[in-house]
C-alpha cells in the first residue's frame, strides 16, 4: 500500500525499510521495460507487477513492485537499502529517453497491511501469542497504540526467536526469499515435497535444531540494519 506520507490508515503498519523510485515522462514505461523483467507498457492503472533488475549476465540485483500512478508516471517500491544503488544504476541508462528518475520516498510512504490478527484473537476461545522478544511493561507503555492484542485475552506467550521464518518480522529479520524459492521448487512434486518435509519438519526435534540447520550465515544475511522510528510525544497528564 502506497499512500501520502502524512496519512495513517487503520490496520496498517509503516514499512520504514522500504522506499519508492518515481519514473516520470513520456518514455517512462518503455524505458523501464528495457531495464526490468516486466513490460510496464502493457500495465494498466488497476494492477501492480513484480519486477527484477538484473545485470547483463542475468544476476539479480533487486526485486521491486511497480505500478502506474498515471499514464506518464510509474512507481517502484523496493527495499530502502537497495534504492540508492538501483536508482544510480538505472539513471546511467536513461540517456536520451524522455524519462526522469527520482527518489520519491519522502513524498510517499509504504505501508503493509496488518491483517486480521486482532479480530481473530478476540474471536478465539484460546489465544497463544508467539513473540520474538519479551520486554518490560514500561517498554509497552511507551507506545500503547502498538498493542493490538491486550493481555487480558491472552492465555500463553511463547518467546521463539525467528518463529516467523521464512517470513519476516520487521526490525528483527528479513523475508528469506531463497528459502521460499527452494520450497516452491520442491513443492511441485509429491516425492520432493515429502523429502522436504522430512528434512525440514519431521527430522528436526525442535526449533533450535531448525535454526542450527539454517546456519549462522543465513541468519546474518537476514539481519536488517538499524533504522529506529522517530519518538512521539504522547503527553503526560495528571
Amino acid at each position: 500500500m502506497i499512500i501520502s506520507a502524512m496519512t495513517a490508515p487503520a490496520h496498517a503498519l509503516p514499512l520504514t525499510d522500504w522506499g519508492v523510485i518515481r519514473a516520470s515522462g513520456a518514455d517512462a514505461a518503455t524505458f523501464l521495460h528495457s531495464q526490468l523483467t516486466q513490460d510496464f507498457s502493457l500495465l494498466d492503472r488497476q494492477h501492480a507487477r513484480l519486477a527484477g533488475y538484473c545485470t547483463a549476465k542475468g544476476r539479480l540485483l533487486a526485486t521491486m513492485v511497480g505500478w502506474k500512478a498515471s499514464d506518464d508516471e510509474l512507481l517502484l517500491a523496493l527495499p530502502l537499502e537497495l534504492l540508492p544503488a538501483t536508482l544510480k544504476r538505472l539513471s546511467m541508462f536513461v540517456l536520451r529517453a524522455k524519462c526522469k528518475l527520482s527518489d520519491a520516498s519522502q513524498d510517499l510512504a509504504v505501508w503493509g497491511l496488518l491483517g486480521t490478527q486482532k479480530e481473530v484473537a478476540f474471536a478465539a476461545k484460546k489465544v497463544i501469542v508467539v513473540v520474538e522478544e519479551v520486554v518490560d511493561e514500561d517498554v509497552i507503555r511507551r507506545d500503547p497504540n502498538r498493542t493490538l492484542i491486550p493481555g487480558l485475552i491472552v492465555d500463553a506467550v511463547v518467546c521463539e526467536p525467528y518463529g516467523a521464518h521464512p517470513s519476516y518480522v520487521q526490525g528483527y529479520y528479513d523475508r528469506d526469499n531463497d528459502f521460499y524459492l527452494k520450497w516452491d521448487e520442491s513443492s511441485r512434486d509429491q516425492a520432493t515435497t515429502e523429502a522436504w518435509l522430512e528434512e525440514w519438519v519431521y527430522a528436526l526435534p525442535d526449533r533450535a535444531a531448525y535454526l542450527d540447520k539454517l546456519g549462522r550465515e543465513t541468519l546474518a544475511r537476514l539481519a536488517p540494519g538499524a533504522l529506529p522510528a522517530e519518538p512521539i510525544n504522547y503527553g503526560r497528564y495528571g
